[in-house]
Formats: C-alpha cells, sequence, structure tokens
C-alpha cells in the first residue's frame, strides 16, 4: 500500500514497502524549473530522514520517466521481472 509522505499542490510522493524494500512513487500535477527545484530538496529531506536506500521501479521503454529519475540522483541498480511477467528496471537513491 502506498503511503503518502509529502504533500504539495504540486505533487504528492509515496512510500510502499514491499518485501523489506522502501519503492518511493510521486504524482506530479505541474512542472516548471521552481517545481522541480522544490521536489528535489523534498527528496533530499526524505531520503536523509528515513536513512535506507529508496527504490523506484521503471518502465524500461519510458523515456520521459528515465530523465525524472535522473533529476532526482536515481541511479540505476537493476533488472528485475516482475509478477506480471515483464521487465523492469529498479532505480536506487541513497545518501
Amino acid at each position: 500500500m502506498k503511503t503518502p509522505v509529502v504533500y504539495s499542490t504540486d505533487y504528492i510522493v509515496y512510500l510502499e514497502l514491499f518485501e523489506g524494500h522502501s519503492f518511493i512513487h510521486c504524482d506530479c500535477f505541474n512542472w516548471n524549473k521552481k517545481v522541480r527545484l522544490t521536489l528535489q530538496k523534498d527528496l533530499d529531506t526524505l531520503v536523509s530522514l528515513h536513512k535506507k536506500p529508496m527504490l523506484a521501479i521503471h518502465d524500461i521503454e519510458d523515456n520521459k520517466h528515465r530523465k525524472f529519475l535522473k533529476l532526482m540522483k536515481f541511479e540505476y541498480h537493476s533488472d528485475v521481472v516482475c509478477t506480471d511477467g515483464k521487465t523492469r528496471q529498479i532505480f536506487t537513491r541513497s545518501l
């Protein structure tokens, strides 16, 4: 179950615990330079408070999401075959 941890009029950030790992999700409603900078700051704070790596699941063909992950300082970790049989990528962000 996704739990909202950061609320903004521009985005909501969620954490989801799965098999002992913390997965992060983000719904963005608006996007501009100010929103990007604020979200980056909020994620920096969240990572420092959480004190464990955060994982993001990525559909390989979604180039826009890959760019977003890089902007938010996530790094490629590995490929994984999901329960639906589709191969996706795991990105991670640590302190």
